[in-house]
């Protein structure tokens, strides 16, 4: 596997429907990078005695980081609350590849 998230086979949803499965994409902010960090650190004392790094947000060139929605909500959904002046992602996401133009 190259690291990429494959979606899982399912049949299609419906109009409007998605699954906590399903890949979004998000633009993280660099208070995000600080929550996906301290997240990760602290998964890593958990369960990690290899040593493994923490690893990077991977953006692609428009600043979009592919996740699985509920990757986004495990990540970042207690910062994630009305009036926080510094969101960990913008609050626009995508739930279709938005590097591929249709």
């Amino acid at each position: 596997m190259d690291g990429k998230l494959e979606k899982v086979n399912r049949m299609p949803e419906p109009e409007g429907v998605a699954n906590f499965n399903d890949r979004v994409w998000v633009k993280i902010t660099p208070e995000g990078e600080r929550v996906w960090n301290e997240f990760y650190a602290k998964m890593k004392g958990i369960f990690d005695a290899a040593g493994t790094p923490v690893p990077k947000v991977e953006r692609d060139a428009d600043g979009w980081t592919q996740l699985q929605l509920h990757d986004v909500a495990h990540i970042f959904g207690s910062e994630l609350y009305n009036g926080n002046p510094v969101s960990p992602v913008e609050m626009e996401f995508r739930t279709k590849d938005p590097s591929k133009k249709e």
